[in-house]
């Protein structure tokens, strides 16, 4: 595979700016081709399934950022209290 594939994988992935490619760029610059590859190669069921929870994983991973996101969006809409600093309890007491 070539650079421009790489990257028109990379661009076309839900998480091309998050998750994976980010954390572990060099990982998915092996893994792109290898699973190209696979799609030729006799796979046992167990391999495959193997293929399958590879992509589970890297699925759960940016639905749990987003999650995270999502939360933290839903408490500053709710208008949840901001900390306050220990000098401005200090000033009131």
């Amino acid at each position: 595979m070539t650079k421009t594939d790489v990257e028109k994988i990379r661009k076309a992935s839900r998480s091309s700016d998050k998750g994976p490619w980010v954390d572990w760029e060099e990982e998915m610059w092996r893994k792109c081709p290898i699973r190209r590859l696979s799609k030729y190669l006799p796979l046992s069921a167990e391999d495959r399934r193997m293929v399958e929870r590879d992509d589970e994983l890297t699925d759960f991973e940016v639905q749990k950022h987003a999650a995270i996101q999502n939360i933290g969006d839903a408490t500053a809409l709710l208008g949840a209290p901001e900390e306050t600093s220990l000098t401005s309890q200090d000033e009131s007491v």
